[in-house]
């Protein structure tokens, strides 16, 4: 994080607070009052109110965020040559080889996506999935990250 404006204690309180999204539970494992539960929890609220905390938590967010999207990216690359390969190898099963072209055509066409099943396998020292983002804004990020997968 490398931000010099802010004490150990509060660099600390960023980074339990991007691992687990709770201000009462950060401020404990930043230091703040570990034997005393309201303490914490007043301690934690006032973090959360700081103008360099929150916009180092802010920056932090987005930074997690780029690198959820450049994974997301890269896989969605790597799946898109998986179905190339697999329609156009003449010694796949027919079965395969059509579905294969199915699932290209459907995202060329804009077909939406019923569901979606993803598994990132990357490590992130902390990670906050509670950024205030709501479904739709990630079904219109999953749309642009598609839009630009299938542009390529």
């Amino acid at each position: 994080m490398g931000n010099e404006k802010l004490t150990q204690k509060q660099l600390g309180f960023i980074e339990a607070y991007l691992r687990e999204p709770n201000a009462t539970r950060a401020a404990i494992v930043a230091g703040y009052s570990p034997n005393n539960y309201h303490a914490a929890s007043i301690s934690g609220y006032r973090m959360l109110k700081n103008a360099k905390i929150r916009a180092e938590i802010e920056k932090q967010q987005a930074l997690i965020l780029q690198d959820i999207r450049a994974f997301f990216i890269r896989d969605a690359q790597l799946a898109r040559e998986t179905l190339l390969r697999i329609m156009n190898d003449p010694e796949a099963p027919c079965k395969d080889r059509r579905q294969a072209a199915c699932e290209i055509l459907d995202r060329a066409m804009g077909k939406p996506i019923t569901s979606t099943n993803v598994k990132l396998e990357a490590e992130i020292e902390s990670v906050n999935f509670n950024v205030g983002t709501n479904l739709d804004e990630y079904e219109e990020l999953f749309n642009e990250l598609s839009e630009g997968v299938e542009a390529q």
